[in-house]
């Protein structure tokens, strides 16, 4: 979870976004959840589940009204994946101060 709107502002963009989950999953747990979006069909019930089940924020007093809301809106948008910018953006990562 992150600052949507801060990480934005720093690049000089604005966003009505306020707060943005990001969920990434490897190895067993993506093929599960693919697995289950498959069967389910269910997008929404599949993200609520991934984020009240991994995430908790014990010290936050308003976490359990988050997770107990029942229309938490959620916004999935797909972007087209750009082949030049993803592989970019691993070289920028893999060898940031390098000439690769």
């Amino acid at each position: 979870m992150y600052e949507k709107d801060k990480e934005q502002q720093a690049k000089g963009k604005k966003t009505d976004i306020k707060n943005r989950f990001e969920i990434r999953l490897r190895s067993t747990k993506a093929v599960q959840a693919v697995e289950e979006l498959l069967l389910t069909q269910n997008p929404r019930e599949l993200v609520f589940y991934l984020i009240t089940d991994f995430v908790d924020f014990p010290d936050y007093p308003l976490w359990e009204i988050f997770i107990s809301h029942d229309s938490l809106p959620l916004e999935m948008n797909p972007v087209p994946v750009n082949l030049d910018v993803l592989c970019h953006g691993w070289k920028d990562r893999s060898c940031p101060h390098s000439s690769c």
